[in-house]
């Protein structure tokens, strides 16, 4: 028999015989489920469920204990309807969106990579209340936030400079390296002895030493040529300029659905 919106399965009766025998009539044999999904609106749903169950009458001799046979299964449909088919993909080694990127230094020994123990990714440098920690100041308040995977997200920090501060550091000779050797947040990769390489998959172990594991960060060049714009009207530093300065770090992190 099969159920349908709202029809239940009829309830058993149970009897005693006058040979002292009891029976169970319309008890439960098998109980099967079937799933139908389906996109509805870009959104992977359940459309349909039906449930199907066959009953039994159990009889036993002197009311004794005996064993009673059951059976069910769950089986998941995809509808064919839509022109577009949900693909299926596999829940691990995938990354879990909202969870941190996975990231790993490399040694070169021999002209091979050595990966350092896989870590969360992380963007160092900001300060409670959001102001820059300095490359090299010595201090350990700086929070270190996380990159979650499938998460475009932009981090930020407040450098807050007078006009004779800032004419100082942009026009003379204090920063030798621009602000990428001035603000911890800037230096990145292999030129700022930071991560160089991100796991691509969730559970890579975190000693995996296999290049197949990993996909190396590839850092385009960059270059400051720090010009200060000083003139007898801009008397502060928001009306005064710094140009070719880099203020930023863009990653672009591309990936594709794992599995068949």
């Amino acid at each position: 028999e099969g159920c349908d919106g709202n029809a239940s399965v009829a309830a058993s009766s149970f009897a005693t015989g006058s040979d002292g025998s009891c029976t169970c009539t319309g008890a439960v044999e098998n109980l099967h489920f079937q799933f139908h999904f389906g996109l509805v609106s870009d959104v992977v749903s359940i459309t349909k469920v039906n449930v199907s169950y066959s009953i039994q009458d159990i009889y036993s001799a002197g009311c004794q204990s005996l064993r009673v046979q059951q059976g069910g299964s769950v089986h998941f449909l995809q509808d064919q309807s839509g022109s577009q088919l949900v693909e299926a993909r596999s829940g691990n080694p995938g990354y879990i969106t909202g969870l941190p990127l996975l990231v790993a230094d490399c040694t070169l020994v021999d002209g091979s990579c050595n990966y350092g123990g896989r870590r969360d990714a992380t963007v160092p440098g900001i300060l409670p209340g959001g102001k820059c920690a300095l490359l090299n100041a010595s201090t350990a308040d700086t929070q270190e936030v996380k990159i979650n995977f499938g998460e475009n997200a932009i981090f930020g920090c407040i450098l807050d400079l007078t006009r004779a501060e800032l004419k100082s550091l942009c026009g003379g000779t204090a920063l030798a390296n621009g602000f990428v050797g001035y603000l911890k947040m800037l230096p990145f990769g292999s030129t700022g002895s930071s991560w160089t390489q991100i796991a691509a998959f969730g559970s890579v172990p975190n000693d995996a030493q296999d290049s197949a594991d990993f996909v190396q960060v590839e850092e385009s060049p960059r270059t400051e040529t720090l010009a200060f714009t000083d003139s007898d009207a801009a008397q502060k530093a928001s009306t005064s300029t710094c140009t070719g300065a880099v203020v930023g770090v863009e990653l672009e992190v591309i990936y594709s659905s794992f599995g068949k």
